[in-house]
């Protein structure tokens, strides 16, 4: 927008000093640069107005990408969840094994020393 919005102002500035420099001492050039002037907005309000459409779709556009993106990055993070609760499920079995596997090994070392004390205190 700012090159066309700088040569409307910079067409409107030549105009003025035009009329700045040939018009007349009566005060006639002033209603003339009030006209540029008012024609100059006009015409800047024009341009900004033709350029709306184009920049809501613009943001429409980058909406719908941001949206899919957010999208995609949720359902990552929902597979990433779920993947979590996998390992964890599976960590959670091999850590009852293991302590299953350690009573076991505890409970038969506690028997063997109870074989020893018996077979010495009682000769078997």
């Amino acid at each position: 927008m700012a090159p066309v919005i700088n040569s409307i102002t910079g067409q409107t500035d030549q105009a003025k000093k035009s009329l700045a420099t040939g018009g007349n001492r009566t005060g006639g050039s002033n209603a003339g640069i009030l006209q540029l002037l008012d024609k100059s907005r006009g015409a800047v309000m024009d341009a900004i107005g033709k350029a709306k459409p184009a920049a809501a779709a613009g943001v429409e556009s980058t909406g719908k990408e941001m949206a899919g993106i957010g999208l995609s990055e949720t359902g990552q993070g929902l597979g990433a969840t779920t993947s979590a609760a996998s390992i964890f499920s599976k960590l959670a079995d091999q850590a009852i094994t293991s302590r299953g596997q350690s009573q076991k090994i505890h409970d038969d070392a506690v028997q063997q020393w109870a074989d020893v004390v018996s077979a010495i205190l009682f000769g078997a």
